[in-house]
């Protein structure tokens, strides 16, 4: 299965500075990994222990997460 979806940065997603709050950009991996493996397991009863990136995205930009089944 291959799980492919896109946000876009709004305007209320950016900090001071003019990029993606981490904490926004943390919610939706979160969200988005929680989708991909619901559907994969089966089962509502997760947790995620840790995710890793080091993405910049400023205003105007789409995010796009793709997850190949390993």
């Amino acid at each position: 299965m291959r799980f492919h979806t896109r946000k876009w940065v709004k305007p209320e997603d950016l900090n001071p500075n003019g990029t993606l709050f981490g904490g926004k950009l943390l919610a939706w991996i979160d969200e988005e990994l929680a989708l991909y493996t619901i559907i994969q397991l089966e089962n509502t009863r997760i947790v995620n222990l840790d995710a890793e990136g080091k993405p910049k995205a400023h205003g105007k930009t789409a995010i796009e997460f793709v997850k190949d089944r390993l």
